[in-house]
């Protein structure tokens, strides 16, 4: 994986990593629906990440 790649990785996931706390205080207010649309957003986002990482192992895998 190229640098590139790597670096938009690791910011995606630090995007998530920030908003997770709003879902966490939406909790705490009492705002449960809120809280858990915030939470699958997080969870698209995630799920979003992780085919994009899943197609860099297959074409990776496919130039070995």
């Amino acid at each position: 994986m190229n640098k590139d790649n790597l670096r938009h990785f690791i910011s995606e996931m630090n995007k998530v990593n920030r908003m997770l706390p709003l879902a966490k205080k939406r909790l705490n207010e009492g705002r449960y629906k809120d809280a858990e649309e915030h939470l699958r957003g997080e969870a698209l986002m995630l799920n979003k990440l992780a085919g994009e990482l899943r197609d860099q192992i297959e074409l990776r895998d496919s130039n070995t």
